[in-house]
């Protein structure tokens, strides 16, 4: 689904207003060769946000985005690991400013199995290989880290 907005087209992308809750701030420096106002912040998502929206656009994807799409969750949730009691403590909020709807469906993906035997999961485990990457994880990996990360985030009773 695409929409005109002053003469330019656009897709429309379902969920990105979750990206706009609580999001972070980050003070802008100055950079060799690059010129930044005194005063420039930017927001970003949140990295609540972010896997939420991730997980919610998942299943309308084609088979080859969800791959790569499982792939940026696992590197996320790698990223963030030493954080999760932190993020499952601000995961209320952000659970609060969602549409009931958006968390029960959430809800439905952090509880999907991510097993290995899963095509999404072969297909991450296989882009992951072929980039290059010098320890690329395996699917049975990439599924333990999918389910365990997830549930520790949005978990309502992980503390």
């Amino acid at each position: 689904m695409t929409e005109q907005v002053g003469g330019v087209v656009a897709q429309k992308l379902r969920y990105v207003d979750v990206l706009l809750i609580n999001p972070w701030q980050l003070e802008m420096t100055q950079a060799k060769g690059f010129k930044v106002p005194d005063d420039a912040t930017v927001n970003i998502a949140n990295p609540i946000c972010y896997l939420a929206q991730k997980l919610l656009v998942l299943s309308r994807r084609p088979l080859d985005k969800q791959a790569k799409d499982i792939l940026y969750i696992h590197d996320t949730l790698n990223i963030l690991a030493p954080s999760f009691d932190k993020l499952n403590a601000a995961w209320p909020a952000v659970k609060q400013e969602m549409p009931h709807l958006w968390v029960t469906d959430l809800q439905k993906q952090v509880n999907a199995p991510f097993t290995a035997s899963d095509l999404r999961i072969i297909g991450a485990a296989e882009i992951a290989r072929t980039s290059g990457r010098p320890e690329p994880p395996s699917p049975e990996r990439i599924g333990e880290v999918c389910r365990v990360g997830l549930k520790q985030i949005f978990s309502d009773d992980a503390n």
